[in-house]
């Protein structure tokens, strides 16, 4: 039985010094753990201003977007109106067909001014 006890002794004693690691293991992981969870905390602290200032500039953007969208249909229009304005010069048919009346009107009058001429002559 000796032996029976010295064996039971070692693995008593084996066991305690497990058992020790065990803990101290644990309170190494335990520590771990609180390093983790104070380092996650602060990340999160810092990300918030952060975020917050993406999204402000996000809408600057978007503001700034939309505001240079509106200033090149801007742009956009007044160029359509130049190019209305001068499409006569691109296209000079266009001219006649638009003056036309006029020229109507002054061949008309000058037919009328001969007229009152000749009549005029007449009845000298």
């Amino acid at each position: 039985m000796p032996l029976l006890d010295i064996l039971l002794s070692i693995l008593i004693v084996a066991a305690i010094i497990l058992i020790g690691f065990v803990i101290s293991w644990m309170k190494r992981l335990e520590n771990c753990w609180f390093q983790i969870q104070s380092d996650i905390a602060e990340m999160k602290e810092k990300t918030i201003p952060v975020l917050n200032n993406l999204e402000e500039l996000t809408s600057n953007a978007v503001k700034i977007s939309s505001d240079a969208s509106s200033r090149v249909k801007e742009v956009s229009n007044v160029i359509d109106s130049i190019k209305d304005k001068f499409s006569f010069l691109l296209h000079p048919g266009k001219i006649k067909s638009k003056s036309e009346p006029v020229l109507g009107l002054i061949t008309e009058l000058k037919a009328l001014s001969r007229g009152i001429a000749a009549f005029v002559s007449k009845i000298k």
